[in-house]
């Protein structure tokens, strides 16, 4: 018969071979998204088509969707069409089944929903972009908002089920959301953007910016995940660890502004180990044009140093002098 002391080892070995499993499965996935190089060191067509990426896009979606989608919408729609993002829907749907179903959702867990909800009490309709084990929509439907959310994880697999069968949760990444332009009054994002690929995020910001009315709260990761491995290692979870002022720039490039008094009360309450992103978006821009190559080179030089930010300090210096309202 097992002690009590050998039955927790056994069970924290289990738990630590579950994660290895889960990070060979992503590591071979994001095998996808490593940047070619040819014989003679240039760059693909593949890097080439990357790295245009980067630079600030339109939405391909806007003016597109005239109405909201009827559920339930389970299985993404990149994993139908043969895209990358789709092999990332399996290892979250592993990752919040059996890992983050026991665990609050991080707002509730740190502290700051009850302001932000506060804060934004006016706020009918809103969308929670990135749902995760979809806590959070419960939190704010109970709060007496309405709420719609948008996973990559298979939502129908998931803590997510019960509502995606009422058609409020769609499995879809945020590159692609199926709701019309200007619908939400408030989108929420609470620990995601950090998960995105560097390829993936001017076309996930246009996309978040696009289906908001005006307000946008996110709040986004600045460090590793404890499950990555030190640079020079690329990162496994957190694909896109980047400084505040990259964000607050990269929002700007697509007309919106920080809501300093909402970071402001947030700020002075202190909350640990999260960084907050609110913005008031469709408004004239409030950068200059010079700051969109600025803001490229920058995630280029992350993106090609293996996420190490300490790699990319002129960058950052020159994206700060140009990016600065």
């Amino acid at each position: 018969m097992l002690t009590k002391s050998a039955r927790v080892r056994r069970g924290g070995s289990r738990f630590a071979i579950f994660i290895s499993t889960l990070l060979a499965l992503y590591a071979w996935t994001h095998t996808r998204l490593v940047v070619k190089k040819t014989p003679e060191g240039e760059p693909s067509s593949d890097e080439e088509s990357a790295r245009s990426l980067l630079i600030t896009v339109k939405s391909t979606h806007a003016g597109k969707i005239v109405s909201p989608p009827k559920g339930p919408f389970c299985q993404p729609r990149s994993l139908r069409s043969g895209d990358h993002t789709g092999l990332d829907s399996e290892f979250y749907t592993k990752y919040q089944s059996s890992v983050l179903h026991s665990r609050k959702p991080f707002a509730i867990d740190k502290g700051f929903f009850m302001t932000v909800e506060k804060y934004y009490s006016d706020k009918n309709l809103w969308l929670d972009a990135g749902a995760g084990t979809c806590g959070t929509m419960k939190a704010i439907s109970d709060a007496g908002h309405s709420v719609f959310g948008v996973e990559l994880s298979d939502v129908c697999r998931t803590e997510c089920s019960s509502l995606a069968r009422q058609g409020k949760v769609f499995s879809t990444g945020l590159n692609e959301i199926p709701f019309p332009d200007r619908y939400f009054d408030l989108v929420w994002s609470s620990e995601v953007f950090e998960h995105i690929p560097i390829e993936l995020i001017n076309q996930s910001v246009a996309e978040v910016v696009r289906v908001a009315k005006r307000d946008l709260f996110l709040s986004i990761a600045m460090k590793r995940s404890g499950f990555d491995p030190d640079p020079p290692a690329k990162p496994r979870i957190h694909l896109s660890v980047l400084p505040q002022s990259w964000w607050d720039a990269t929002f700007a490039l697509y007309g919106c502004r920080v809501n300093t008094e909402l970071r402001g009360v947030l700020l002075q309450a202190r909350y640990s180990k999260a960084t907050f992103f609110p913005y008031i978006c469709h408004e004239a821009p409030v950068v200059k044009a010079e700051c969109n190559p600025a803001v490229a080179r920058y995630a280029d030089c992350y993106a090609s140093n293996s996420g190490d930010n300490s790699k990319c300090l002129h960058e950052k210096q020159t994206y700060l002098e140009l990016c600065t309202p």
